[in-house]
Parts: structure tokens; C-alpha cells; sequence
């Protein structure tokens, strides 16, 4: 079992058991700019994953519907995918990227990172799903929406 020590740090007797955890802080670089870029990343992130997303649930429901597909509309059909994975991949990159900048630039409320983290998920889940519920023509992303957050966060407090 590997244990994450310094060379330093290490003990002459190979045999010895090291009894505490040693965990290293690393200082993000910070700055306007490399704030910029990080939360870019993260909104860049968010879209791939809504668009991957929304472009394979509209071809789902697409394969519900085999009369549109056999009356020759594929075009419409393939605007109604396109349409999906765009709006899905905006939600998630303005979720992703309002996420970050509320957790770089938000005062810490706990020492827990995990609770921190689920409370700062939890406020941009409920600023990024406003626009989705008053504007009718993008409710029906609203459970997309719900079940790309929930995943999210499971895997974030999973991997923490």
C-alpha cells in the first residue's frame, strides 16, 4: 500500500508504520485572469457534458417516434437534436462555471470542503434551473437538468 510522503519525510526503518495522514495544501494560483480561465475551464467542461448529453437524449426520443423518421423529416429531427444539445450544453456550462466562481470568490461556511462543496452546488443548481422553470419553451429540459446536477454532485462527493 502506497502512502503519499514526502522523500523527506520518510523513516529509515522501512518496517515502521506511519501513523498520521499527512495531507499537502496546494496554493492555487490566484488572479483575475487565472480566475478567468479556471472557471472557463469548468464552463467549457460543462458544455461538452450537457451537449454529449442532450444530443444522445433527443436521439432517444427521436427513436420513440419512428413515423417522423420514416415520413422523411429528418431534418427537423436532426434541428430538434441540435437545438437539445445546445440548450442542455449552455445549462451546464452556466451551472458548471456559476459553480466555480460562487466557490473561488464565496466565504467558506464550514471547515468541511464536502458540505461547502454541496452547498455551493446547491445554490448554482437553484440559479442555473431558475431560467429553465419561467421559461416554458425549455421546461422539458427541467429533468435533463435535475438528473446532470444529481449526477454531478454524486460523483463529486464520491471522488472528495
Amino acid at each position: 500500500m502506497s502512502v503519499k510522503v514526502p522523500w523527506d519525510d520518510l523513516r529509515k526503518d522501512p518496517n515502521a508504520v506511519i501513523s498520521e495522514n499527512i495531507k499537502v495544501e496546494v496554493e492555487e494560483e490566484r488572479g483575475l485572469q487565472a480566475d478567468a480561465r479556471n472557471i472557463g475551464k469548468h464552463a467549457l467542461f460543462g458544455t461538452v457534458i450537457g451537449a454529449l448529453t442532450g444530443a444522445t437524449v433527443s436521439s432517444i426520443e427521436l427513436m420513440r417516434d419512428p413515423r417522423q423518421m420514416a415520413r422523411g423529416q429528418r431534418g427537423l429531427a436532426t434541428k430538434r437534436m441540435g437545438r437539445m444539445a445546445a440548450e442542455l450544453g449552455i445549462f451546464f456550462a452556466g451551472f458548471h462555471g456559476m459553480r466555480k466562481a460562487i466557490q473561488l470568490y464565496a466565504p467558506k461556511t464550514s471547515a468541511d470542503r464536502q458540505i461547502d462543496f454541496l452547498q455551493v452546488s446547491g445554490i448554482a443548481a437553484a440559479v442555473s434551473l431558475t431560467p429553465v422553470l419561467v421559461v416554458p419553451r425549455l421546461r422539458p429540459l427541467f429533468p435533463y437538468g435535475i438528473f446532470l446536477i444529481t449526477m454531478d454532485a454524486i460523483n463529486s462527493y464520491t471522488s472528495a
